[in-house]
C-alpha cells in the first residue's frame, strides 16, 4: 500500500542543543543522555485503526460497524458476532510498503545560511519507515443461549512490538505510520442475540502498562564501584469495546460502536547520585512516555443489501487524538536546579486534533454468491496540524525558534479493491448449532419415548 504522500509547509528544525554545566556532572550527563536522548518513534496508533481487520472488510473500504460478519466483528462491532454464518477461524497476512515523502516549498527562515530549506543540514529527512509484514489471525463461534464469541490476535513478523522514543526532538517523523504499528493485539468479544433482530456486544483489548525504577550511583574519580538498580513492573490494562447491532428489516443493519483508549503507559522515576572529590550531586526525574496509542473512537454504520447479490455499507467514525497525551518521552526534573543543569526540552503541544474518517465500501456476489467482488474508498483528515502552527508556536520565525515538534500527517485518500472465492457448499446458517443439536436430541429422544408408549399400549 502506498498510504500518501503530503505536501507540508515550513518545517523548522534545529539540532538539538545539550545545555547546562557538566563538568561535574558529566557522568551523569552521559548516562542520561543514554536514557533519554534516543530516536522518535512510539507514537500513535494501533495497527487496527490505520490497517484494518480482515481482507473482506478492508476490501470494502473498512465500513465495519455493520456489515463485518466474520472474525474482524470482534474490532469492528463485537454485537456483530451473532451475524457470523457459522464458527469459523480465519487467518490474514498483510505486508505494508511504505513510500512517503516530504516536501518543503515554503520560503528559508531568517538565518539560514544558503536561503534554501531543502539543502540545509538544518532540515533532516524524515526517520525512515520500514515496511511491515503481520499475520492477524481470529475465530467466531457461536454458543448456546444465543451467544457469540469471538477472538483476534496480530503480531508483526519482523518486530512484533518495538519501542523506541526520545525527548522532544525536530527531527520530523509520522505520525501514524512506521514503528508504532509494530506492536501485538489481543481482543476478545461476546455478542447476545435476545432477538433476531437485534444484538448487543462486548468486548475488550488487552494491553500492559510498565512501571518502571532507575536508581544509579556513580562515583567519579573514585575506587568505589558505581551501582545501577533497575526495576520492571508490568500491570495489565484493557480498553472496553460496546456495540450494538440492529436490522429493522431483512435486508437493512445498523451499528453503533464504542471503543476505548488504550495505551502503553510508562512511568519512571530516575535517581542519579553522582559522587565526585568527596561531593555528592544527586539528580531525581520523572519520566512519562505513550506508546502504542489507540484513541476513544465512537463509529456509527449502514449495510444495505437492496438485492440479494450487493452489498452496500458505510461508517462514519470519530477518533479522539485530540486527548493523546503526546508522542514524545517527558523528563520532568525536580527542582529548578536540576532543570537548569540538564536542559530537557519541556512538554509541548504539537497540534494533535479530533478527526471524523469516512469509509465507504460494496460487494457484488455471483456465481451462486461463490465469488465476491468488493470495493471502498476511505477519507481521513490530518489529525495533527502543519509543525508550527500550533497555539504555542504561532509562527516560526527565526532559525533558534524554541518550537521542537515536526510532527507530520496530511489528508488521507484510501482506495480499495478485492475478490474472494468461496469453495464447497455455503455454511449452514444454524444460528446456534449447539442449541439445535441439543434440541434434535431431544425430538429424537421423545420420539423413542413415544414409540415406547405406543408398544406398550399395544
Amino acid at each position: 500500500s502506498r498510504p500518501y504522500r503530503t505536501e507540508l509547509g515550513r518545517l523548522t528544525m534545529r539540532n538539538l542543543e545539550t545545555r547546562g554545566a557538566c563538568t561535574a556532572l558529566g557522568a551523569a550527563c552521559a548516562l542520561l543522555f543514554v536514557l533519554l536522548a534516543g530516536s522518535p518513534a512510539a507514537r500513535a496508533n494501533a495497527p487496527e485503526d490505520v490497517q484494518g481487520v480482515g481482507a473482506r472488510t478492508n476490501a470494502m473500504g473498512g465500513a465495519g460497524t455493520a456489515s463485518a460478519v466474520d472474525f474482524s466483528a470482534t474490532y469492528y462491532n463485537p454485537a456483530n458476532l451473532s451475524r457470523c454464518e457459522n464458527s469459523q477461524l480465519g487467518v490474514d497476512i498483510r505486508h505494508t510498503l511504505y513510500n512517503l515523502e516530504m516536501e518543503d516549498a515554503s520560503p528559508a527562515l531568517a538565518g539560514d545560511p544558503d536561503a534554501d530549506p531543502t539543502t540545509d543540514e538544518d532540515y533532516p529527512e524524515p526517520k525512515p519507515l520500514r515496511n511491515q509484514t503481520r499475520v492477524t489471525m481470529g475465530f467466531c463461534n457461536h454458543l448456546p443461549f444465543n451467544l457469540s464469541f469471538g477472538m483476534v490476535f496480530g503480531i508483526g513478523l519482523q518486530n512484533p512490538m518495538t519501542l523506541d522514543q526520545s525527548t522532544l526532538n525536530q527531527q520530523p517523523h509520522w505520525l501514524l505510520y512506521g514503528e508504532q504499528l509494530e506492536a501485538l493485539s489481543i481482543a476478545l468479544g461476546i455478542a447476545y442475540s435476545p432477538i433476531p433482530e437485534i444484538s448487543f456486544g462486548f468486548g475488550a483489548s488487552i494491553l500492559i502498562h510498565s512501571a518502571l525504577s532507575i536508581n544509579t550511583e556513580i562515583e567519579v574519580l573514585s575506587d568505589d564501584p558505581s551501582e545501577v538498580i533497575f526495576q520492571w513492573n508490568l500491570q495489565p490494562t484493557a480498553a472496553i469495546y460496546v456495540g450494538v447491532n440492529a436490522n429493522p428489516t431483512p435486508w437493512l443493519h445498523l451499528g453503533i460502536a464504542f471503543r476505548g483508549a488504550l495505551y502503553h503507559d510508562l512511568r519512571t522515576p530516575v535517581n542519579i547520585d553522582a559522587g565526585a572529590l568527596g561531593l555528592s550531586i544527586p539528580i531525581q526525574l520523572f519520566v512519562e512516555a505513550a506508546a502504542w496509542y489507540t484513541p476513544r473512537q465512537v463509529g456509527i454504520g449502514v449495510s444495505a443489501e437492496p438485492l440479494d447479490m450487493l452489498t452496500v455499507a458505510m461508517d462514519l467514525t470519530w477518533y479522539n487524538y485530540a486527548a493523546h497525551p503526546g508522542p514524545f518521552l517527558v523528563a520532568t526534573p525536580d527542582n529548578a536546579l536540576t532543570a537548569a543543569a540538564v536542559g530537557f526540552p519541556v512538554r509541548e503541544d504539537h497540534g494533535q486534533r479530533n478527526v471524523v474518517v469516512t469509509r465507504l465500501g460494496a460487494e457484488v456476489r455471483v456465481l451462486d454468491q461463490a465469488l465476491a467482488f468488493r470495493a471502498g474508498y476511505g477519507f481521513r483528515p490530518a489529525s495533527v496540524g502543519r509543525p508550527g502552527a500550533t497555539a504555542g508556536c504561532a509562527q516560526r520565525t527565526a532559525m533558534n525558534d524554541p518550537c521542537r515538534a515536526n510532527v507530520l500527517d496530511a489528508d488521507t485518500h484510501s482506495i480499495a479493491l478485492g475478490m474472494g472465492y468461496r469453495f464447497g457448499d455455503p455454511p449452514d446458517h444454524l444460528r446456534n448449532p449447539l442449541a439445535e443439536s441439543e434440541s434434535e436430541s431431544e425430538a429424537e429422544a421423545e420420539a423413542e419415548s413415544e414409540a415406547e408408549s405406543e408398544a406398550e399400549s399395544e
